[in-house]
């Protein structure tokens, strides 16, 4: 299997135009992720250095802050750690446990699910819920208000 790079960008309409990522889940399905201006402008520039990062280097990072950081290494960030926080963090701000899913890329449990469908656009407006800021894909008045 080839190594797991970073997410590329959106294939159909041209590079970050969307400010979403396409994300690799375990080289088994694609998903789009919205992500902010900031990083979009980011990942724009051929010299990103978020391009060479990897799990490895991301937790040798976390390691160095927290020898230098007490508060940190006693919260155990890490990765997955940023990870629960934000998923935790959206269902708290939208008050739906399936935008939450969803923008964790998980399927919701049980026969309700197959009723439920959370679009791009749901899952931009939960994002921008969560202070991120703005996001071009997010409809201005939504359902889950």
């Amino acid at each position: 299997m080839p190594p797991r790079g970073p997410a590329q960008p959106h294939p159909a309409i041209g590079p970050y135009s969307r400010q979403t990522v396409i994300l690799d889940e375990k080289h088994t399905k694609l998903r789009e992720q919205p992500i902010s201006a900031i990083v979009t402008d980011a990942l724009a520039e051929a010299a990103c250095p978020l391009y060479a990062w990897t799990r490895r280097r991301l937790d040798a990072l976390w390691t160095r802050i927290g020898r230098r950081l007490d508060w940190f290494a006693t919260l155990g960030v890490t990765t997955h750690w940023f990870r629960h926080t934000t998923i935790t963090r959206v269902e708290h701000c939208t008050g739906s446990y399936a935008l939450a899913a969803a923008f964790a890329g998980h399927q919701l449990p049980g026969s309700t699910g197959t009723y439920i469908n959370i679009t791009v656009a749901d899952i931009c407006w939960a994002f921008q819920q969560t202070d991120y800021g703005h996001h071009l894909l997010a409809p201005r008045s939504h359902r889950h208000q």
